[in-house]
């Protein structure tokens, strides 16, 4: 009996920003680039996930600063320059306040930065997916829907697919629903990704993950290299 495949969004993001390519061949300012921007990224993700301790009517523009000014990373020479560092910390400051003050979802969280596994039965196949932010919403018919959102570091579309497709697959068989939403926030722009996915996507999801599948299936013999996930 074959080995059960489990995918795991982690990886298959390091794939497609292109993880097994040598230093030499992603060039000097790739690498710059890939190093200060996955230090925002995480620094983000800390200072959401203190903010998210404080209910969503507490939470303030103030505190949302004050977060993100202690977990910004101290490490401004991965940066092009003081007054780079300077200027991505401030702009880092102000979308976090929107998104987590003025535009922030109604709700209570119910998972904050949690990395969960699931089987999919018409895959035969685990997801592992991980999780910054999901929220429960009280709806009229007394079913809460749900959102889910991440933090990203870029606008890949490739990566933004996948993490869509990826969470409508888990989210129906983790939870026997689709999410209301589901968003991605980039830190460093400030641009908000969302998709309200209807019935209908439920196939259409599971037929890119089952392409995925196949994909990774057959290319385990050059894991080093880097791949392009199926367009859907």
């Amino acid at each position: 009996m074959p080995p059960l495949v489990r995918i795991e969004d982690v990886k298959i993001e390091q794939m497609l920003r292109g993880g097994g390519e040598s230093p030499r061949s992603q060039g000097e300012m790739g690498r710059r680039k890939e190093g200060w921007s996955r230090l925002v990224l995480l620094s983000a993700c800390l200072a959401v996930h203190d903010v998210c301790v404080v209910p969503r009517q507490e939470r303030t523009e103030a505190l949302v600063e004050e977060a993100c000014l202690r977990s910004f990373s101290n490490r401004h020479q991965q940066f092009h320059s003081g007054e780079h560092y300077l200027q991505t910390r401030c702009d880092i400051i102000r979308h976090l306040q929107r998104f987590m003050v003025q535009d922030s979802c109604d709700g209570e969280v119910m998972a904050r930065f949690e990395s969960f596994t699931v089987y999919v039965e018409e895959l035969d196949m685990e997801l592992t997916q991980q999780f910054h932010l999901i929220t429960v919403q009280d709806q009229a018919d007394g079913e809460g829907g749900y959102i889910v959102q991440k933090l990203v570091a870029d606008e890949n579309p490739e990566s933004l697919e996948l993490y869509f497709h990826m969470t409508v697959v888990f989210g129906m068989c983790a939870f026997g629903r689709l999410p209301s939403r589901v968003e991605a926030l980039v830190p460093l722009s400030g641009r908000r990704f969302t998709w309200k996915p209807e019935w209908q996507q439920w196939q259409k999801s599971l037929d890119y993950m089952r392409l995925v599948k196949s994909m990774l299936e057959s290319s385990e013999a050059t894991s080093g290299s880097r791949h392009a996930l199926p367009a859907m």
